[in-house]
């Protein structure tokens, strides 16, 4: 039995809690320990990994009330690229500190959003102009999840489809090969009947 999850080659632990997730906003709460390394956060639960998230496939982050043993807690909730059933899915996890969870994935994750800075300064704005920044941040935001749907998309093609379409061109070969042998062998069948 494993007490410790494996890491992968070169990977560093960052943050580590115990606590407990919930995959679906159907399912109840299941206990685990949260491992956040410089390149995936990861679920364990002393003999498995029961959830892993590459830290380029998160698309977005937020804290939600969420009832918790019998009151409502704040709850750390990704959204993510799941490249399993190839959607996007959500995760919801309950530590004890998540708003130092969610600070400590923004600075590793491709979303590199300082998002204490940004309210810092849009506090600081006069109410049009905090208008016109929540908009652009929007934007931005909206902009990189389609940027890591595009390389979740383009990986699916370089993986899966190239290599699919590359074998139907081999079976299409071999057709064109095999039926030219067919013919061929048909005739060598036909031409001594048609001699007699």
């Amino acid at each position: 039995m494993k007490n410790k999850p494996v890491l992968h080659a070169n990977e560093e632990v960052i943050f580590t809690s115990s606590g407990a997730y919930k995959d679906s906003l159907r399912s109840g709460w299941k206990l685990s320990n949260l491992y956040l390394t410089d390149q995936r956060l990861f679920l364990w639960n002393s003999t498995r990994t029961l959830l892993q998230i590459p830290l380029e496939n998160i698309t977005g982050i937020s804290i939600q009330e969420k009832y918790f043993i019998l009151r409502r807690k704040d709850a750390l909730c990704i959204s993510y690229q799941n490249l399993s059933n190839k959607g996007l899915s959500q995760v919801w996890i309950m530590i004890e500190d998540v708003h130092k969870l969610k600070k400590k994935i923004y600075e590793r994750s491709l979303l590199k959003i300082d998002q204490e800075g940004i309210d810092k300064i849009i506090k600081e704005l006069d109410p049009e102009k905090q208008i016109k920044l929540n908009d652009a941040i929007l934007i931005a935001s909206e902009y990189v999840v389609e940027m890591r749907l595009m390389h979740v998309l383009d990986k699916f093609i370089a993986e899966d489809v190239k290599p699919a379409v590359e074998k139907a061109k081999e079976a299409g070969n071999m057709l064109k090969k095999s039926g030219k042998y067919l013919r061929d062998a048909f005739m060598n069948i036909l031409e001594p009947a048609r001699a007699t």
